[in-house]
């Protein structure tokens, strides 16, 4: 790993917690950590997502197994020193789409604000480890190791100490490949019995992290696009929409809704408006 921002104090010590959990994060061999360097383990290329699109068959094994380590997850004390990821920083994240998604920055307080509110109602008090980007490109099948350490895990410098189920809704509302519905209904039911939590009211849960996190990646992936050139986030955002429309549609997310129905939705016009760079003054 080589990190421009010269720092893999993170990363090294969520590995080192992960795999002091019996989790497959890598095993870090050697660190310059000033310089931003590691050698790490390799852990292969056996990708969820490519695995099944090799073999099909086996879809719901290898999403059995990430919730399997998510519910390890939810076990587990919290590393020291791990930022929280609170309502008000949520919030605040997924009101860039406001400013970059569509430009309306005017709207970015207010919605804010009321998605604070969403969170703060539908969000027990109860927090764990979340890696943030816990979906099917970032888990690696180690099909020769046993239990728990059968999923690699990659991509987990920026974990936080955040909402339970978080994690889950990255798995199960992922904008790179589509999860079935019955089968992210059945780890969702699977979870809650597992992890202790209610039905009902992890509904609301489910409904709330959703609509925060897509709100988050389409200003995110606007941004990229219009400031970065990384036009081929682009070509995401319609699931990336659709997830965000099927969480709409729990009450809970109806005080937000003024806001979601001054987004455009991801036609073809708007998408290559996204294209286009911005001037210099976007933000």
């Amino acid at each position: 790993m080589d990190d421009p921002t010269g720092s893999t104090s993170a990363f090294v010590q969520i590995a080192r917690h992960l795999r002091a959990a019996g989790l497959s994060a890598p095993a870090i061999i050697a660190a310059a950590e000033g310089d931003g360097f590691l050698l790490m383990e390799d852990l292969g290329d056996c990708v969820f997502a490519r695995v099944i699109e090799t073999d099909p068959g086996c879809e719901a094994r290898l999403y059995d197994a990430a919730l399997d380590v998510l519910v390890r997850l939810h076990d587990v004390p919290l590393p020291g020193g791990v930022v929280p990821f609170t309502p008000e920083l949520m919030a605040r994240q997924a009101s860039l789409v406001f400013s970059s998604y569509i430009d309306r920055p005017d709207q970015k307080a207010s919605f804010a604000t009321e998605l604070e509110t969403v969170l703060r109602r539908n969000l027990s008090d109860s927090v764990t480890l979340i890696l943030r980007d816990f979906h099917a490109e970032n888990l690696i099948w180690l099909a020769e190791r046993p239990g728990l350490q059968k999923v690699g895990l990659l991509d987990f410098q920026d974990a936080m100490a955040g909402p339970v189920g978080y994690d889950l809704v990255s798995l199960i509302h992922d904008a790179r490949r589509d999860v079935p519905r019955d089968l992210a209904d059945r780890l969702v039911a699977r979870f809650t019995a597992e992890a202790g939590l209610d039905p009902e009211q992890f509904a609301a849960t489910r409904a709330v992290l959703c609509a925060q996190r897509n709100l988050r990646i389409l200003g995110v992936f606007a941004r990229l696009s219009r400031q970065h050139g990384k036009t081929g986030y682009i070509d995401l955002m319609p699931p990336v929409w659709a997830h965000l429309m099927q969480a709409m549609q729990h009450p809970v997310m109806r005080p937000l809704a003024p806001f979601v129905d001054e987004l455009p939705p991801p036609t073809p016009d708007h998408l290559q408006r996204l294209r286009t760079p911005c001037a210099a003054t976007c933000p």
